[in-house]
């Protein structure tokens, strides 16, 4: 079984997830390979094993999240906004 990810959120946060130094000096790097860290060899190998594919999305405001005037932001806003498009699938298949 092989499936696919259309985004994996992230933090650019060394050693965990950040730039290539290769990217930073301008050497075409494309996709995921723009990446390095702990975390992206993990997703790497996770998605080796388990077969799927996926994108490297760092977020926007790179933050964790913080709740602001009732909205989340960062990385929990990105989850929170998942949920809801999968939730809406949902319930137009019920």
């Amino acid at each position: 079984m092989h499936s696919y990810i259309d985004y994996w959120a992230c933090l650019k946060e060394a050693p965990y997830a950040s730039h290539r130094p290769e990217h930073a000096k301008g050497k075409p790097l494309k996709g995921n390979e723009r990446y390095e860290g702990f975390c992206i060899d993990l997703l790497a190998e996770v998605a080796r094993i388990v077969g799927f594919e996926y994108t490297i999305k760092p977020v926007e405001d790179n933050r964790y999240g913080v709740l602001q005037n009732g909205k989340w932001d960062g990385v929990v806003k990105e989850l929170i906004d998942r949920v809801n498009v999968i939730l809406d699938i949902i319930n137009k298949c019920m």
